[in-house]
């Protein structure tokens, strides 16, 4: 049950931040306010926009998600 839930919460965070990255764009920062409506800090949005532009294919996967490496 426990490694259940656990899997659901990171699959439920990884749809979050494929959610901000598509909502910030090519921008070059994270409005705040988005982060902070996703549940974030800046520095947490910051650091998943980072990852998704410039990350390598594991730590992609593991912020993202697999689907994400499809695209």
């Amino acid at each position: 049950m426990f490694n259940r839930t656990k899997a659901e919460i990171h699959a439920a965070e990884r749809a979050r931040n494929r959610l901000l990255v598509e909502l910030v764009g090519d921008a070059d920062t994270v409005p705040l306010d988005l982060a902070r409506r996703l549940g974030l800090t800046g520095r947490e949005a910051a650091h998943i926009v980072d990852t998704a532009r410039k990350g390598s294919r594991r730590l992609r996967e593991h912020v993202l998600g697999h689907l994400w490496l499809i695209k």
